[in-house]
């Protein structure tokens, strides 16, 4: 077989333009994905928040000012221990987010200090425990 220069190109060519829109078509799907998923998380977290503060709100109007606390330490609980993992799984996160969940967490770890709280879930309240005693303050 008598290899012709032109027809080279010519697959080449093709080939190149199929892996082209190969790409592009896997760049849009998943950017679409990539949007969608965005979406639904954002829609979810307001919505959550919004369904939380309502809540919150209410408590607060209504007097029920010991419930409404027990609430936001609850949360903050919970908050202290996502950090707290976050930060001891540090693959893929950045020295400025691993610096923010350090401050964060000491600025949890102070505000514990000053207004102890005992989570009812004893688990929580272990794993917040612990967390916080990883934690150096000056």
């Amino acid at each position: 077989m008598k290899i012709n220069t032109k027809n080279i190109l010519i697959y080449l060519t093709i080939f190149v333009c199929g892996v082209m829109l190969g790409g592009m078509s896997i760049f849009f799907l998943t950017n679409q994905i990539s949007r969608q998923f965005i979406n639904t998380y954002t829609i979810n977290t307001v919505s959550y928040n919004f369904s939380k503060n309502a809540g919150l709100l209410s408590q607060l109007r209504s007097s029920k000012i010991e419930k409404a606390i027990n609430s936001l330490e609850s949360d903050l609980d919970i908050a202290i221990v996502e950090l707290h993992s976050r930060l001891k799984d540090n693959d893929g996160i950045s020295n400025d987010y691993k610096n923010m969940i350090e401050e964060k967490l000491k600025y949890a770890k102070q505000y514990r200090l000053s207004n102890p709280y005992i989570n009812s879930n004893e688990k929580i309240g272990k794993r917040v425990e612990g967390a916080l005693a990883d934690v150096q303050i000056k």
